[in-house]
């Protein structure tokens, strides 16, 4: 083989060119005096606009600072409208729950009564129940009668202050379930001789037994009376004549106008509670007459022993709770 090279390869080659090529020519459009002038004024007006907005910006900023933050009045107004908005949608959500109380009023009172109701039958079931079934008085010697007076000069008290006493005996029994724990309070009352007699004797039993049930019981004899026990309670009641205390009067006959006269009745008030209830209370009237004429008047100074007397129950003014 022919070691000579060829003669391509003998020719030399060109070196590779590492210089940039030429940027190409571009013609720019230069612009007309009468745009540059349209362009300056657009410009121009640019600026006009800015500046007003500016000022416009910075005096609103001042009266804000100004007006409103450093207002008072401003701020006044601004709480008031605030308030009166509140107040508004509290009004307004008040009404709304008022109307769903309302709604629901009807149920809950039905509950509520049931409750009561339950409660109140619970109560009456298992709490005492004192009654009051007589009153009876003792007393037939001459020296001591049932319905005797002292201080006007007749034995066994001649003297002293003037007053007179009724011997009593009050008989009770519990009808209730529960153990009572019972004091009993009784008044011997003198009422006027009136035509509204019955209204005197009324009121002053209201006003004596509510008087009584409010006193206090420190001292007082207090006896533990058994469901279906009786019980008796003895005393006196005692009022004064002289001077006239309270409602008592001294009454006159058309027979004897200087003789001085009384209408002698009994007020009891029994007084009770079961451990740790409330109080209750019975209460009865009796009214004291002459067992053979059924005369009420009876005269100052003059004892009456118990075989001459009549008690009568006056029903109506019977009372419990």
């Amino acid at each position: 083989m022919d070691d000579e090279p060829t003669r391509g390869d003998q020719q030399q080659q060109p070196e590779y060119d590492t210089r940039d090529p030429e940027a190409p020519i571009v013609l720019h459009h230069v612009p007309s005096s009468s745009n540059s002038a349209d362009a300056h004024h657009e410009y121009n007006r640019a600026q006009e606009y800015s500046a007003i907005a500016f000022n416009w910006m910075s005096r609103f900023l001042v009266f804000i600072w100004r007006d409103v933050i450093w207002n008072k009045a401003f701020w006044t107004f601004a709480a008031t409208v605030v308030m009166a908005i509140a107040a508004a949608l509290y009004t307004h959500y008040a009404s709304r729950q008022l109307k769903a109380i309302n709604d629901q009023l009807p149920e809950l009172q039905k509950s509520a009564e049931a409750a009561k109701t339950s409660s109140e039958i619970s109560e009456l079931s298992q709490r005492p129940w004192i009654k009051i079934v007589d009153l009876t008085t003792i007393g037939n010697n001459s020296f001591i009668p049932s319905l005797s007076f002292q201080g006007f000069g007749h034995a066994p008290f001649p003297g002293g202050q003037k007053q007179a006493a009724f011997q009593t005996k009050i008989s009770l029994k519990n009808v209730g379930n529960s153990p009572a724990f019972v004091t009993v309070d009784h008044e011997l009352f003198f009422p006027a001789w009136k035509e509204n007699f019955e209204d005197i004797l009324r009121i002053e039993q209201k006003r004596f037994c509510e008087a009584s049930n409010k006193r206090q019981t420190a001292g007082a004899v207090v006896r533990v009376v058994f469901p279906n026990e009786p019980q008796e309670w003895g005393g006196a009641g005692v009022q004064s004549i002289d001077p006239i205390v309270g409602a008592n009067a001294i009454n006159h006959t058309a027979e004897d106008p200087t003789g001085e006269y009384v209408l002698p009745a009994v007020i009891v008030c029994a007084n009770y509670n079961s451990r740790g209830t409330k109080r209750y209370q019975t209460m009865a009237l009796y009214i004291i007459v002459h067992k053979g004429t059924g005369n009420r008047f009876f005269k100052i100074g003059d004892g009456v022993p118990e075989r001459e007397l009549r008690i009568i129950r006056d029903d109506l003014a019977d009372d419990a709770y």
